[in-house]
């Protein structure tokens, strides 16, 4: 009877999980949970226009120096997902560099399966989030923050990351050097 019952439950098991995450005794393998997780790795480019007004990509005010973005999702569905990312670049101010950094916590949602009836290559992630930014010398402000991404998956753990985000300062800043930018991330992720 123990094993009819035993025998049982490992087949309710393997249906409710994908067949390659069930060992042949029938447990969850621990690879399941941590393929929820991805590791992101890239640029980013600012466009700092400086106002409240979003006016894109002028050239005066773009910048592409020190530009690091490290970043880690956790899947929480099939179609959602949050994130914490970290974004260093340096912003001329006033004829000097100063350093950057941003941290996002964000939300996206998939929308491939809405638009390519799939969602195993390509991922079209819209998200916003909520944020932090501090530059050196200067400003610091809270943000809320938008974006549109895609995500291009060659292997089911190797992936090209393309965000715009449009990242809205929600203080007055202390002085008007930065507030409202655009932002365009290009990253490798690799899930966990």
């Amino acid at each position: 009877m123990f094993a009819v019952s035993s025998l049982v439950s490992q087949q309710i098991v393997a249906q409710s999980v994908e067949p390659d995450k069930v060992d042949v005794n029938g447990a969850i393998s621990s690879k399941s949970a941590a393929n929820k997780f991805a590791l992101t790795f890239g640029v980013n480019y600012i466009d700092n226009n400086q106002t409240k007004n979003f006016a894109f990509f002028n050239d005066d005010l773009t910048r592409f120096k020190s530009a690091f973005t490290l970043g880690l999702t956790r899947e929480l569905g099939k179609n959602s997902q949050i994130g914490l990312d970290l974004h260093t670049n340096n912003l001329e101010i006033g004829g000097k560099d100063n350093f950057f950094i941003q941290s996002t916590f964000m939300y996206n949602y998939n929308l491939a399966p809405l638009l390519f009836n799939s969602d195993k290559t390509f991922k079209t992630t819209i998200g916003a989030g909520t944020g932090f930014y501090s530059l050196q010398n200067q400003n610091d402000n809270l943000l809320l923050v938008v974006n549109l991404g895609l995500e291009v998956w060659f292997t089911k753990g190797l992936a090209i990351l393309v965000q715009h985000r449009s990242n809205i300062g929600v203080l007055e800043p202390k002085q008007d050097v930065v507030n409202n930018f655009n932002q365009l991330v290009f990253g490798i992720k690799t899930r966990l």
